[in-house]
């Protein structure tokens, strides 16, 4: 998806010279911009299922994951860090998708 002249008006990652240039480059370098110290990480793909569902699932398994190295060899521990890694996996997804739609608002979706 590239840069149209009515996403000037919707977005403030977009400028006049970004016209016709892809989106996600536009907006990546306009972050890296504003924030030089930062670290913008573009992903091109869809939105559902490489952007939204795709991390969604990278990020449960390496909670997942991270959770597992803590056990310590009992029953309760393995209980205990299974129970941290579904709330944690949960409170992540719920960011996410409040961050989804504020994106999706944001851009008239």
């Amino acid at each position: 998806d590239r840069v149209e002249e009515r996403n000037l008006a919707r977005s403030v990652l977009y400028g006049p010279d970004d016209v016709g240039v892809p989106k996600v480059s536009a907006a990546t370098a306009r972050l890296a911009a504003w924030s030089p110290e930062g670290r913008v990480l573009p992903v091109v793909g869809d939105v559902r299922y490489d952007v939204g569902l795709g991390v969604l699932r990278r990020v449960d398994a390496v909670i997942g994951c991270l959770e597992g190295f803590r056990v310590q060899g009992s029953a309760q521990s393995v209980g205990e860090h299974t129970t941290s890694a579904v709330v944690q996996s949960i409170f992540v997804v719920i960011v996410v998708d409040a961050i989804a739609a504020l994106f999706c608002m944001e851009m008239g979706w």
